[in-house]
This record gives C-alpha cells, structure tokens and sequence, in this order.
C-alpha cells in the first residue's frame, strides 16, 4: 500500500470512528448511572445499588467504590438535577460519562416529582408522603446494612440529617468529605470518578 493509499485508509477510519462517538455522546444524554457504570473497567467500577424507584423518572441509587467499601455516594439515578455536586464516571482512558448529581434531603428524594393522584385531598398526601419518608429511611438503612455500608455521601447534609433523622450504624457526611477519606489512604480510593466530578467544600 502507498503513503497516500494508507493516509485515506485512516481517514475514512476517523470519519467512521467520529460518527460512532457522536452516537456514543447522544446515547449517554438519557442513559442512566447504572448502564454507565456498568460500561466502567472491571478493577474500578463501582457497585450501583438502586435504593428507589417510586418515581421511575427520579431513581435513587447508591454508589459504592470496590476500594473504599463502607461508603457510599447517593445520587440521581437519570436526571442532571444541578449544576453542582455532581460525578462523572471515568469508563476508560478516553470516554468520560455525563453527569450525575448527588441527592439532597432538601428536594424529597423519596417523592421528588411526584403530584397527588386525582382524587387524593391534602391530608390523605401528606400521611401517604410521611409513609413513602419512612419507608425511603427503612430501604436505605435496610441495604446499607446488607452491604456493610456505614456512610453515605450526600449534598447539604445538614438538610438529609433534619429531614430523614439520624439512622442507626450509618453515618451521613457532606459530599465533599470523601476527598479527606482519599487524603487519609494509601491509594485512591474513588478510581472511577472523571475529572468532570464537582463538588464543593461548603456543606
């Protein structure tokens, strides 16, 4: 083969290679965090246990790195809620995920996007919405036990603390309190986030 013959040959490839990004890229927009991670290379990816599905469009779903197994993140399992408190998922070397945000007590995860069924009055809601927060709590302690998770990582953790109430054997931290836990190991131990994860300082 010729020098140029080769050069178009790598062309028509780049062409080829950018139109399957480009799918890649418009795919990614409604993924959701769980067909993310699973696209994540083995010896980093992280398990995604999903807490709650009430709302289909607003699953919350915990985050678990395979090297810091006792904590995890709390997130959006599909939408992009905010702008801040957000991870990205490193899938390998070249690809980085879109963003996911970290869950907040002070948008109701449990009931976030939810409206009243017609017919239902104000009372009768707002008893079946004290249900769902007790049955959200009861969920989530439920499976970090089973996991051995003992803290979880959320945004605004003064409104999660006020909002859900202290929970038994299970610690709840600012979100940016995980990059102190990296600090105090040996090795990174959040390996799958990208370098689009933002999360602020101030809780």
């Amino acid at each position: 083969m010729s020098l140029r013959g080769a050069f178009a040959k790598v062309c028509r490839a780049k062409r080829r290679l950018d139109k399957a990004e480009e799918e890649f890229e418009k795919e990614m927009e409604t993924s959701t965090v769980m067909e993310v991670v699973s696209l994540v290379e083995g010896r980093v990816r992280p398990n995604a246990i999903v807490v709650w599905e009430k709302n289909p469009d607003y699953p919350i779903v915990l985050i678990r790195s395979p090297h810091a197994r006792s904590y995890a993140f709390v997130v959006w399992g599909k939408r992009e809620m905010s702008r801040r408190y957000q991870l990205t998922f490193q899938i390998n070397e070249r690809y980085e995920s879109r963003r996911y945000c970290v869950a907040c007590g002070c948008c109701h995860p449990e009931r976030f996007g939810m409206e009243p069924p017609p017919g239902v009055d104000k009372e009768t809601w707002d008893e079946e919405t004290e249900e769902m927060r007790a049955q959200f709590v009861e969920k989530l302690a439920l499976l970090c036990k089973q996991h051995g998770i003992k803290g979880l990582f959320v945004r605004k953790s003064y409104d999660w603390k006020e909002y859900f109430g202290e929970m038994k054997d299970l610690e709840v931290y600012g979100a940016s309190y995980y990059l102190s836990h990296v600090r105090k190991s040996r090795a990174h131990s959040f390996p799958f986030l990208g370098p689009g994860t933002v999360l602020s300082d101030r809780q």
